[in-house]
């Protein structure tokens, strides 16, 4: 899983990120919203693991355009349609989130210590608490490899997003049966995940 989903606040509690969404679960403060960014789906070099960019960046020293050898980092796309897709549409309007970038925010909780990640899961252990449930999401099979994430059940678009500029992606992680139990793991199956913290 990302590094950067449960790190340690310096004023106790702990950060981490909601995928997929502007606003924050109860119990926790927004620190901020933004863009879900990535390196490109069909690139060898740069980053591996999905980053929350904020909506306002602070620039440093910087040279205007593209330097030589220079990674780039671009916005995540949902690579999802109605064929394939177990998301809610309840916080999108409703509308097909194909093609659309993906939303996120950094969250902060004061009364918890330690967050977790449990993919092939719904429900939260005894003792922990549900940040949010949603479904493992990364790149695609024939593209190169990134993180898993868990992006909310019920994802946003960022407004006006719709372009189809196919950089980095989302796609939805679904069980392969064989190394895997089938009993368990039916083929085809999309991975559900849950966000725990205590």
């Amino acid at each position: 899983m990302n590094t950067l989903q449960a790190i340690r606040s310096s004023h106790g509690g702990l950060a981490f990120i909601r995928w997929g969404r502007r606003i924050c679960p109860a119990n926790s403060t927004k620190i901020y919203s933004g863009y879900t960014a990535g390196n490109k789906h069909s690139t060898k070099g740069g980053g591996n693991g999905y980053l929350c960019l904020p909506d306002i960046p602070q620039w440093g020293n910087f040279l205007r355009g593209h330097q030589t050898g220079s990674s780039s980092i671009y916005g995540v796309e949902y690579e999802t349609s109605s064929a394939n897709s177990p998301f809610l549409l309840t916080n999108n309007g409703g509308s097909q989130l194909a093609n659309t970038n993906s939303p996120c925010s950094l969250c902060h909780s004061t009364i918890k210590s330690t967050t977790v990640t449990i993919p092939a899961r719904r429900d939260c252990p005894t003792g922990w608490n549900l940040e949010y449930r949603g479904y493992l999401v990364t790149e695609g099979e024939f593209n190169y490899r990134n993180d898993y994430v868990c992006l909310d059940e019920a994802p946003e678009a960022v407004a006006g997003s719709f372009r189809n500029d196919n950089e980095a992606l989302f796609y939805p992680v679904e069980s392969a049966c064989g190394s895997l139990p089938c009993g368990a793991y039916e083929t085809g199956r999309e991975i559900a995940c849950v966000v725990c913290s205590r």
